[in-house]
């Protein structure tokens, strides 16, 4: 089929960046697996204990790092009016991120032959799909590890995307800890909707999945402070089009908007829309663009939990509104340890500077009993005690060791090695540790 004309309002225009759902150039800070971070950020992130009844660890993006000025990028192309990003935050969930590397390959078996070009509006549809080639085509290709991490596979068949999704605090929290839900009543304009901190954000009509956007203007009407950006991923999805004039629904939307889950086989449906009511500003009513039309905004419906990674939580503020501190854990060094035996803590000393933060108390070489000296630890910044139920690892350091403990379902453990460099086990689940640590040399 011949490619629709560039005078299609749906088809960006290449050279002009303002026709694109998504920035041009995004992709060359997101270069190889885009969903991993540096290792410098990755090594902050896994110093951070996990939050107390949270599944997942998280630390501050701050200006000089590369991973803030992907979101800075993605943010900018589709600003809010009048808002600007407070914080930024990386989550690192490992079983979301497992489960979303999984799912990569699930998704890459040659796709079933695409039966939208059997539909109605084919030319439209025909334009939607050359929409989302232009956007997707420079975050390709997709690579995975192999088991062994000897080589990259190649997935010629997965597109992913870094999306907006807006939410509350509330929400965002169960989201970085388990992942996106369902959601498919909107309690907006559906009264049988749940209300409060959990309401569903969306009518579903588009189908019975997680929505995500392109556009963080759009996503920040959902909620005005708190964005979700993540990686998602999808073969080539359904192109959703209108074939009637607005505020008429038409075909597609009478198909998808009953609750159900993906059309045939596809994994996704991808939707541009444009407002049903132009005229009145405060509209949260978005269409399928019917044929000619300008698309405003981008959606994307995924259906498994498994294809969407949340990787920043982006806290908006004001224009107007004074910039945060830079948070202590961004300007303090990351703690040292020496060789033998070392302990981390969290010091909650309000006049210290490490407060609230990760310190390594060091104790060296001998024979140690954790839960005894987990009793006795201090500070090394400000000598105050620290709390044992903030004791969360132990790093063994360039020494021979040997490490037996005790795990709560009462499983025993008895580790030996010489070792070079330095290894971390947490102490939250074990009833009883015993170390003992030696000189190599």
């Amino acid at each position: 089929m011949a490619a629709v004309s560039s005078t299609n309002p749906m088809v960006p225009v290449a050279g002009d960046p303002s026709t694109f759902p998504i920035a041009p150039d995004l992709h060359n800070l997101a270069e190889g697996q885009p969903w991993k971070v540096s290792s410098e950020l990755f090594a902050r992130v896994q110093a951070q204990p996990f939050a107390p009844s949270l599944l997942h660890k998280r630390c501050e993006v701050v200006p000089g790092d590369r991973e803030y000025e992907f979101v800075q990028r993605a943010y900018e192309h589709s600003k809010p009016p009048g808002m600007k990003i407070k914080t930024v935050t990386l989550i690192h969930n490992p079983n979301l991120t497992t489960q979303f590397e999984a799912a990569l390959s699930s998704l890459n078996p040659e796709p079933n032959p695409p039966t939208w070009k059997d539909h109605n509006e084919l030319d439209q549809r025909q334009a939607v799909m050359e929409r989302w080639e232009a956007i997707t085509r420079p975050f390709q290709p997709v690579t995975v590890d192999n088991g062994d991490g000897s080589r990259r596979d190649r997935l010629d068949n997965v597109k992913i995307l870094p999306l907006w999704h807006g939410t509350s605090k509330e929400i965002s929290d169960s989201i970085c800890d388990t992942g996106f839900l369902h959601f498919g009543k909107h309690s907006f304009f559906n009264t049988t909707a749940q209300k409060g901190a959990f309401a569903s954000t969306d009518p579903g009509y588009f189908g019975s999945g997680k929505y995500f956007t392109t556009s963080a203007r759009y996503a920040q009407m959902y909620n005005p402070r708190f964005l979700i950006l993540s990686w998602v991923s999808t073969q080539d999805p359904f192109p959703v089009v209108n074939d009637c004039p607005h505020p008429g629904k038409g075909t597609d939307m009478g198909i998808f908007g009953t609750g159900r889950s993906g059309y045939q086989h596809y994994k996704a449906h991808y939707i541009p829309v444009a407002n049903t009511r132009p005229d009145f500003p405060g509209s949260m009513e978005y269409y399928p663009c019917a044929s000619g039309q300008k698309p405003e905004w981008d959606e994307l419906v995924v259906f498994e939990k498994a294809q969407a990674l949340p990787r920043y939580l982006v806290e908006l503020a004001s224009e107007g509104e004074a910039p945060p501190p830079v948070s202590v854990a961004t300007v303090i060094p990351t703690p040292e340890t020496k060789a033998g035996l070392n302990l981390v803590a969290i010091c909650r000393n309000s006049d210290c500077i490490k407060h609230g933060n990760r310190v390594v108390v060091q104790k060296g070489f001998g024979n140690f009993d954790i839960g005894k000296v987990a009793t006795d630890l201090a500070c090394p910044c400000c000598d105050d005690a620290l709390d044992v139920d903030d004791v969360s690892e132990i790093i063994v350091e360039d020494c021979k060791f040997v490490l037996s403990s005790i795990e709560q379902g009462g499983g025993k453990t008895k580790r030996e090695k010489k070792l070079t460099g330095n290894e971390t086990f947490s102490v939250k689940d074990l009833l009883f540790a015993e170390i003992t640590t030696e000189k190599t040399s």
